[in-house]
């Protein structure tokens, strides 16, 4: 799923590269923290980000880059 999650983000900033309405990308708006059940550690502040948020959006913005090296990210922590 993060692959094509990835993927996703490449085709659609290739397509808008270059684009001057586009200030900017934002992967996910206001994620969610995810399985806290099965992953009590998800519950402590900054853990998820760590874990699998920054891992993901690093992936996503060497895909920004590659199709557009002005290319801006916002990284959203989660809620």
């Amino acid at each position: 799923m993060n692959d094509k999650f990835v993927a996703f983000w490449d085709a659609t900033s290739a397509r808008f590269s270059g684009n001057p309405y586009v200030l900017g990308y934002d992967p996910i708006n206001e994620p969610f923290a995810g399985n806290n059940i099965k992953d009590p550690s998800l519950q402590i502040h900054g853990e998820m980000d760590k874990k699998h948020l920054a891992p993901t959006y690093a992936k996503v913005f060497d895909k920004y880059i590659k199709n557009d090296e002005k290319a801006i990210m916002w990284f959203e922590p989660v809620t």
